[in-house]
């Protein structure tokens, strides 16, 4: 991508191995597949079209959700924004308030 956008974020999910899922509201034929590339930990999965951290550690979700907003940001110029039409999936109340900020 190019230029600076403002993409709507279509879903925050929490896995039940407690990986967090940021799910961008992106045309099919885009995606963040180099986001690697910053070496951020921060991986796109193909398959659910959303971005994730490479690996769990002691971070919490929230820490990760801010660190994809963050690398979206500075490798594609765009930014990820939650919007009143952001599904939640699985994610507690407490750490949804704490994502929203």
């Amino acid at each position: 991508m190019n230029g600076v956008s403002r993409i709507n974020i279509s879903e925050v999910a929490l896995r039940n191995d407690g990986f967090l899922l940021v799910r961008p509201d992106l045309p099919e034929k885009l995606d963040y597949l180099h986001i690697h590339r910053a070496a951020n930990g921060i991986r796109w999965s193909q398959e659910d079209r959303a971005l994730h951290p490479y690996e769990l550690g002691s971070s919490s979700p929230a820490f990760w959700f801010a660190r994809m907003i963050d690398a979206v940001k500075s490798e594609y110029g765009d930014e990820l924004v939650l919007t009143s039409s952001t599904s939640w999936k699985d994610v507690p109340s407490p750490l949804r308030k704490e994502i929203q900020g």
